[in-house]
């Protein structure tokens, strides 16, 4: 019930923001980005600081401090006006949702069994898009309607569920039993950043992350650019990646209970995403149907790749920290997709809108990181023992 009550929410504001800062707020859209890069940023900086804090409090206590901050900031953002008051409100929620995901992701790696995680995390990945659809939907009908104000609704609808999740997490949400060790330091201790290893599997993890982008951005600027079918298949391409999410997530992720589970799987990920990198660009010399086929047909593909690497993320981010340093190895993993989501659109849009050969280069990148991560993953596995960690 938490998952789905956050997930409309959520998909109130992923669908609605953009207008409510643009009309209500009164900010240009030069502003707006910089707003939400500064946001990305500050969250990219803070990730790994938040997980040790979630170390500390412990998972549900973090998760619960999350939801009340964001509850407080979404009821402030009808007062924002000014882009000052747009740029504070903007970084705090960012980093208040930061708090929020890392206080679940610890408390589910403390209730739920080693082989069960992945299981989870699908199961509650499929109630949450099923959240956002709602979300999306409901947004699309209350923007027809023409008074400014009534998008205030659009951001008390995001705290009203954020509220509803502190009283969730209060009454229903047991705590976990804590380890006497979590978040305490140890005489020589290593921090998760000098756990070199694992820096670089977070790093290789990010670049799978980028199919989120193909998704939302390349491929949306690729259809208005580059072929002959209209705008109106842009929300088609998302309708699928989302149904597809619902339908089939949680069985992608039945049978990835151990490490070399979620290393197979990410392999696939690069597979696909390799694939469906060197179809599109058959898309700007083909038309009508064809054109149709061709786009839809990737897009499924990336979506199938995307379920991959989220159980891949899950099983590997998990299966590889130290329990009693869930938050902070969680948080170090985190990075590697921070770091890609924000540096990827710079990178990504001029290389395949340059010229479609920019489409063989991001595939060719796609399979040398599917095939480098089994390797990399048998790595890691080997290095453990160094940072005192048993792998699962």
């Amino acid at each position: 019930m938490q998952t789905f009550t956050y997930s409309v929410g959520t998909g109130f504001y992923a669908a609605g923001s953009a207008i409510f800062f643009t009309v209500y707020a009164g900010l240009p859209a030069g502003q707006i980005a910089l707003g939400v890069t500064a946001s990305a940023f500050a969250v990219f900086v803070l990730r790994i600081p938040v997980g040790l804090l979630c170390d500390r409090l412990g998972g549900r206590a973090t998760w619960r401090l999350g939801a009340l901050l964001q509850g407080v900031l979404f009821s402030i953002y009808p007062f924002v006006h000014g882009f000052a008051s747009f740029l504070i409100v903007i970084i705090a929620a960012g980093i208040a949702a930061t708090v929020g995901n890392a206080g679940k992701g610890r408390y589910i790696g403390e209730v739920i069994a080693r082989q069960s995680r992945v299981r989870v995390n699908a199961y509650l990945r499929s109630i949450v898009n099923i959240g956002l659809a709602l979300g999306t939907v409901s947004v699309g009908a209350l923007t027809q309607v023409s008074s400014p104000r009534i998008l205030v609704v659009i951001v008390l609808m995001n705290a009203l569920t954020f509220y509803l999740d502190v009283l969730f997490l209060t009454i229903f949400i047991k705590p976990a039993p804590r380890r006497t060790e979590a978040g305490k330091k140890t005489p020589g201790r290593r921090s998760a950043l000098a756990d070199r290893p694992f820096v670089a599997l977070s790093a290789l993890s990010g670049v799978f992350i980028l199919s989120d982008l193909l998704l939302t951005t390349v491929i949306p600027l690729w259809i208005l650019q580059a072929t002959q079918i209209q705008q109106t298949m842009i929300p088609i391409i998302l309708i699928l990646n989302m149904a597809m999410v619902i339908v089939l997530q949680a069985r992608v992720g039945k049978g990835v209970e151990t490490i070399s589970d979620s290393a197979r799987r990410q392999r696939r990920a690069g597979i696909l995403l390799a694939v469906s990198c060197a179809l599109i660009p058959i898309s700007s010399h083909t038309a009508g149907v064809w054109t149709w086929m061709v786009i839809l047909g990737a897009v499924a593909i990336i979506t199938q790749a995307e379920m991959y690497t989220a159980v891949s993320g899950w099983g590997l981010s998990y299966g590889l920290s130290p329990q009693e340093r869930l938050g902070e190895y969680l948080g170090v993993f985190a990075s590697g997709s921070q770091i890609a989501l924000i540096v990827g659109p710079a990178v990504l849009i001029p290389l395949v809108t340059a010229t479609p050969l920019g489409w063989y280069v991001l595939s060719a990148l796609f399979l040398v990181a599917g095939l480098t991560s089994v390797h990399l993953v048998d790595v890691v596995v080997r290095s453990r023992s160094k940072f005192g960690v048993q792998p699962e």
